[in-house]
């Protein structure tokens, strides 16, 4: 019987045969076919190899803007923010109105604290696509870490308003309004949360953090 560590490489071996073969397969100057390869390699989380890609397809395409956004969203997965950001300036120079890159360089600009800068990069994307939940949701985000919390309301609305079944935006929302002291609202809102997702531990320990400030006797 083949021991685990056995089992691990014939995995990694065949993952990698996998890769090359599909490197193999690619005519040169098929830059469509390097962006391919590179978002089924971001999906699986092999984000040096979606860079990589992304750069072939731009050697042979150098404005192709969904491979720069692309690119940028893998480099801000490995961390490389300074060259996430030159990545989505780079998809915007070409294309000014691409609200995923927008989004994508508003959500790189929040890992470095540049709160306000985000913010408008934000409002940029959503004035392209009002309906953009996740701009909205990570805009309250913003908001909140600025301690603007009624603003962060209001943002976690509209998104709610477009898309209620995602338990991060009431997270969000509970959170604005624990910090305002409404705890009795924000408590429900964690009810929402665990309605859900029922085994969300975060949402059940924040909750019995309200219980312990509702029983305190107010002043």
């Amino acid at each position: 019987m083949k021991n685990s560590w056995s089992k691990f490489k014939e995995k990694i071996s065949e993952s990698e045969k996998k890769k090359n073969d599909s490197i193999k397969n690619i005519k040169s100057g098929d830059y469509k076919a390097w962006y391919s390869l590179g978002i089924s390699q971001s999906k699986q989380k092999d984000y040096e190899a979606s860079v990589e890609s992304y750069d072939k397809a731009l050697e042979i395409k150098p404005d192709f803007y969904e491979a720069w956004c692309n690119r940028a969203g893998s480099l801000r997965k490995l961390g490389k923010l300074r060259d996430s950001i030159k990545s989505y300036e780079m998809a915007l120079e070409i294309k000014p109105d691409d609200y995923l890159s927008l989004a994508g360089r508003a959500k790189t600009l929040a890992k470095f604290e540049k709160f306000k800068k985000s913010l408008e990069s934000y409002d940029k994307a959503l004035e392209i696509k009002p309906d953009f939940y996740e701009a909205w949701y990570n805009r309250g985000n913003i908001l909140n870490e600025m301690k603007r919390y009624e603003e962060a309301i209001e943002s976690y609305d509209k998104a709610l308003k477009i898309n209620s079944s995602k338990f991060q935006i009431w997270m969000g929302r509970a959170w604005s309004l624990y910090k305002l002291e409404k705890y009795e609202e924000s408590y429900a809102h964690y009810d929402k949360v665990l309605a859900i997702k029922p085994d969300y531990q975060v949402a059940k320990d924040n909750q019995e953090k309200i219980k312990k400030k509702l029983a305190k006797p107010r002043r």
